[in-house]
């Protein structure tokens, strides 16, 4: 099977959001389609040292995948750092257990992938200090490629076998996509000297190549193993940033927030779940009806899109982050009769069901100390 890109579509529809991502324009205006990584998000009190908020974005990258936003995920971050310093200290983080660590993700709205992240935080933290002097910065020493970049920070040892010709084992989580995030992460924060990177190449990224054919493959987008798919992607957006002089920086934010506050809302692209949201749930499409409410939301997003009309299909996002799979639904279908007006002007409220893990920051319950969760004693600098 053979996959290609269109580059005058790319252009077209690439140009369009960088351009208005540069001038600040509809919708990157919106709350939604901000860094999570905003003052706002981070600890109210700062990082005690440079060190501290890069180890900080380093393990945040844990929670930039699947079904957690990514705000809500800095934020509880930045309570654990505000009440528990230390769990951001190597030397103390790497004699915790994961039944210690479960119960602080837990209270501040980190429940996503509890066990795994735990896991991945204890024993990353110890591959940090073992290998790297606890100090996620000296993975950027000497470097000045993202190919190098990978063979010291992408997880060597997978089920596929021991890559050769890298440095230390790498770290639990993180392949690609990773190390770009935490490449961006690093530089935006000014913590590392900057060079280019491929964008991280995820769900929000491929929507906007397939659903605009500047992606295009021969049959069906099950013939692919979803690494071919990315890797190919990468390599297009890598040639296209380096032709078009785009900032690795803006483009790793441009496209990602684009998709999420818009794509996700139109109503194709919503999903039901029966059994849960797990690997056995089972998803299918809403019903659309083009009632009110669904024309209102059509008309709040996809009405005012700047890239509107060269948008062909509607792909969800819960195939892929429950079954890991890209699902082309339908083909983009708009309200029968669309009404009209000028972009900006109208900002859909996004209508969210309260959750526990949404419990404002103020109510959380306070984190347990060490002792409490076990007599450990306490990491002294």
């Amino acid at each position: 099977m053979r996959i290609s890109f269109d580059r005058v579509r790319a252009e077209e529809v690439l140009g369009t959001l960088y351009e208005r991502y540069l001038a600040g324009r509809y919708p990157f205006n919106l709350p939604e389609a901000q860094a999570p990584q905003i003052p706002a998000n981070m600890p109210k009190g700062g990082f005690a040292s440079s060190v501290d908020h890069a180890r900080f974005l380093f393990l945040a990258c844990l929670w930039m995948r699947g079904k957690i936003k990514s705000d809500t995920a800095i934020r509880g971050l930045s309570r654990i750092y505000e009440t528990l310093p230390e769990a951001f200290q190597p030397e103390y983080a790497r004699t915790l257990s994961p039944e210690m660590l479960i119960p602080i993700l837990k209270q501040n709205a980190l429940g996503f992938a509890k066990g795994q992240n735990a896991r991945f935080w204890i024993e990353n933290m110890a591959r940090l200090d073992d290998h790297w002097r606890g100090d996620p910065r000296r993975l950027f020493d000497g470097i000045t490629s993202y190919e190098n970049l990978c063979k010291r920070v992408r997880n060597h040892k997978t089920k596929w076998g021991r890559e050769r010709n890298t440095e230390g084992p790498g770290f639990m989580g993180f392949q690609k996509k990773m190390t770009s995030l935490l490449a961006y992460f690093l530089m935006e924060a000014k913590l590392v000297d900057r060079f280019d990177f491929p964008l991280p190449v995820d769900f929000h990224v491929m929507r906007i190549m397939i659903a605009h054919k500047i992606l295009a493959f021969e049959g069906s987008i099950d013939d692919f193993s979803k690494k071919h798919i990315l890797d190919a992607a990468r390599e297009f957006a890598i040639e296209y940033a380096e032709r078009h002089k785009v900032d690795s920086l803006h483009f790793s934010e441009f496209v990602w927030y684009f998709s999420r506050a818009m794509c996700d809302k139109h109503p194709g692209n919503i999903s039901v779940y029966t059994g849960g949201r797990n690997r056995q749930t089972i998803i299918r499409a809403k019903t659309i009806t083009w009632k009110k409410g669904q024309q209102d939301t059509y008309n709040m997003t996809c009405g005012q899109c700047p890239i509107e009309n060269t948008c062909m299909a509607c792909i969800p996002a819960g195939p892929y982050y429950n079954h890991g799979k890209l699902v082309i639904r339908s083909r983009r279908d708009k309200p029968p009769q669309q009404r009209l007006f000028p972009p900006t002007q109208l900002v859909l409220r996004e209508k969210r069901k309260w959750r526990k893990e949404d419990t404002p920051a103020e109510e959380v319950p306070p984190v347990p100390t060490p002792e409490e969760l076990g007599q450990l004693p306490l990491f002294s600098s």
